[in-house]
């Protein structure tokens, strides 16, 4: 049973190979003729180049040829090849010959594919048991040629060989071919695998690491380019964790220090109004509610920060009179001015209205002053300026004159608790995340934001929203 069904499929495959090849042959063949045919037309009335194109696909097709003058009928032979063949149109009589010709006048150009069983080669004994794909095939091409003197009647006849043995052949060459390719394929897709697994499996220890914190971590750019880009993107995402986790034990560093002062201080003269008489004075009980306070709004900016961050934030938009709510705000900064002898000024040619989230956008404005008075140095100038331009945009500003930042600091000033110098100081006003939360703030109303600095002459921050009419 099982070499019948694997039989079976072998003749099923000789078949499908046979109808595919026959098909290819056909096509072949017919486009031969199409091609000699046109030749020989062009050229139907040398007699000489005729001669020399049946001699040509002769050789090169196998192909035999006669040309015949019309007159009343076929009458006289032009041109015949020389091959001694077993073909059709060689061995034909006048009565076929006629017959062929009266098929071409109705289109022009006429073709008759023929299967021939009997052998009409010299030996003259037939082989009618031979089955249709081992019979020989011919196809015939009859075209008749107007002229303006004569017409032409044109006879091709081409043999297409027995495709039997050939699809033997054929099935041999193209298993012996699946064997080499399959073999070369497996020895490619070894390597392949290789190539192209290897940086994986580099990159997934790496990635390992990274995700036992260990932020160290270099991923190989080797392979190809989809694995290199994807090296680079891990690289940079591990040079982002490695910042973050920085920043986060800064953060829990500074933070333990602006708790610890004022908890400190708050304790220290609690003790000391508790254990000395006499020290139970307005200035001491002063100095416990500025820490107090101050202690209040650091834990009220870490809670802002947190609820900014997580998006928790909903802005209650409003329209208001940005220039006035900016000149109320600066009124708090009298005792700056008065005490510590800041320059604070606010410049801006017409009030402008905007529609924001009121107390969150001067939360920003204070935000930046402070920012300003903190790092306003020796200079202890601060400008705030309000700026409208022809875009329908109003931008407020606030610079100083004090050291500036670096360049390449600039990027990171909007981070939680960053310092330029590295070194944590107590803010002279705010918390030290006023930036942080500015940049949150700014981000939940879509506005534009940024910082213009030189080293030695200070910074500029700002700010833009739209101007409502």
């Amino acid at each position: 049973f099982m070499g019948y069904r694997h039989g079976g499929a072998a003749l099923g495959l000789r078949g499908a190979l046979l109808l595919l090849l026959g098909r290819f042959y056909e096509s072949t063949k017919l486009s031969e003729l199409n091609s000699a045919a046109d030749e020989i037309s062009a050229n139907i009335e040398n007699e000489e180049k005729l001669n020399e194109l049946s001699v040509k696909y002769e050789a090169e097709y196998q192909m035999y040829m006669r040309v015949f003058k019309i007159e009343s009928g076929i009458s006289e032979q032009i041109v015949s090849s020389q091959i001694f063949g077993s073909f059709y149109i060689r061995t034909a009589n006048n009565t076929e010959l006629s017959r062929l010709y009266e098929k071409a006048l109705g289109t022009g150009t006429y073709y008759e594919p023929r299967i021939i069983r009997a052998n009409y080669e010299q030996s003259g004994e037939g082989d009618e048991d031979k089955t249709e794909e081992e019979a020989r095939k011919e196809m015939i091409c009859v075209r008749i040629i107007e002229n303006e003197e004569y017409d032409y009647v044109l006879m091709l006849d081409i043999i297409y060989t027995p495709l039997g043995a050939t699809v033997t052949t054929l099935m041999k060459q193209f298993s012996w071919i699946c064997l080499v390719l399959l073999g070369g394929a497996v020895i490619l897709a070894a390597a392949m695998s290789k190539w192209v697994s290897q940086p994986i499996v580099k990159m997934n220890e790496e990635a390992k690491k990274l995700g036992r914190g260990d932020f160290d971590v270099s991923f190989p750019r080797d392979g190809y380019l989809e694995t290199r880009e994807l090296a680079d993107t891990l690289n940079f995402a591990a040079g982002e964790l490695a910042k973050t986790e920085k920043l986060r034990r800064e953060l829990i560093s500074n933070l333990s220090h602006d708790l610890r002062t004022p908890l400190t201080m708050i304790t220290g003269y609690s003790e000391v109004m508790r254990d000395i008489p006499g020290e139970n004075t307005p200035e001491n009980i002063q100095v416990i509610i500025d820490e107090s306070t101050h202690l209040s709004e650091l834990v009220n900016d870490l809670l802002d920060l947190s609820k900014i961050q997580s998006g928790n934030v909903k802005y209650e938009l409003e329209t208001f009179d940005l220039t006035e709510a900016v000149r109320s705000l600066l009124e708090r900064y009298q005792k700056f001015k008065e005490r510590d002898g800041f320059d604070i000024s606010f410049e801006a040619s017409e009030n402008v209205f905007v529609n924001a989230d009121r107390v969150r956008i001067l939360q920003v404005i204070s935000n930046l002053i402070n920012n300003a008075i903190n790092y306003s140095g020796e200079a202890r100038f601060v400008k705030v300026s309000q700026v409208c331009d022809e875009n329908g945009n109003v931008r407020i500003s606030v610079s100083d004159k004090g050291e500036g930042i670096p360049p390449e600091a600039m990027p990171d000033i909007w981070d939680r608790y960053y310092k330029v110098d590295r070194v944590h100081r107590r803010a002279a006003v705010g918390t030290g995340l006023g930036l942080s939360i500015v940049k949150g703030i700014l981000e939940g109303h879509n506005a534009a934001y940024g910082v213009e600095s030189k080293l030695n002459e200070g910074s500029t921050f700002w700010f833009e929203l739209k101007k409502q009419a």
